[in-house]
Formats: structure tokens, sequence, C-alpha cells
């Protein structure tokens, strides 16, 4: 499942929840988030997040605050991110 939406260009989390090895038992009542891998802002946080060792998260997240980086906390960029993922 985990190579299928990947091959789809979908991303999804939490990541454990289709690793048999992690999951062992998975349950109906496990909810996994599926997004689009399309180059979004909201897909390149969601990656950042999930895989930092992959990507410079940092990046993402100054291109979220649209250069207004430094004006904001990090329980702001927090709530930018929430609010992206959310939508």
């Amino acid at each position: 499942m985990e190579e299928y939406l990947t091959n789809q260009k979908l991303g999804f989390f939490p990541v454990w929840k289709l690793r048999p090895e992690a999951n062992t038992e998975p349950r109906k009542e496990q909810r996994l988030w599926v997004y689009a891998h399309d180059g979004s802002t909201r897909a390149q946080i969601i990656t950042a997040v999930l895989h930092p060792e992959d990507h410079d998260v940092f990046s993402a997240l100054d291109g979220l605050a649209a250069g207004r980086h430094q004006a904001l906390l990090p329980q702001q960029k927090l709530a930018l991110i929430r609010e992206i993922a959310n939508s």
C-alpha cells in the first residue's frame, strides 16, 4: 500500500501505520491522512516535517511565512502549518 500511494504521487501520515513491522495489528479505526504530493506549500511543509532528514525544514517554513519569517514566533509558524494541513 505504501508503494502504491507513493506511485500515485500521494503522501500519507502517520507513516508507521502502513508499515507491517511497526503496526502488526492495524485497526479500521486508525486514521491515515493522505495528501497530494503536488509541490504545493502544504505538501512541502508536511513532507519536510515528516522527513526532516531529507528536506530543508527551515526553507519550507520561510517560504510559508512569505518573507515574514523573522517576525514570526515559533508558535506562530506552527499555527500556520496547522492551518495549511487542516485546509
